[in-house]
């Protein structure tokens, strides 16, 4: 998720992303589901097409909160 954020992060214009299979293949169906609406409540619109989303740069500042929160929570 790191990587995919540092890679995004320097995107200005909405635009599609892939996600590496890996990253998602050890979440069942309700965890993805899950994982996708905490993103979207960050502003960022999720649409699942395959391994691709849609990137949006206007929501970033969220995003970036709602990773760190996640992040300390983990700790």
């Amino acid at each position: 998720v790191e990587n995919t954020m540092e890679q995004s992060f320097l995107q200005d214009k909405e635009g599609v992303f892939p996600l590496q299979p890996d990253l998602l293949s050890s979440l069942g169906e309700e965890e993805l589901t899950l994982t996708e609406d905490l993103v979207g409540l960050s502003g960022l619109e999720v649409q699942r097409s395959g391994p691709q989303y849609t990137w949006a740069p206007d929501p970033l500042p969220r995003l970036c909160a709602l990773y760190a929160g996640l992040s300390l929570l983990q700790l």
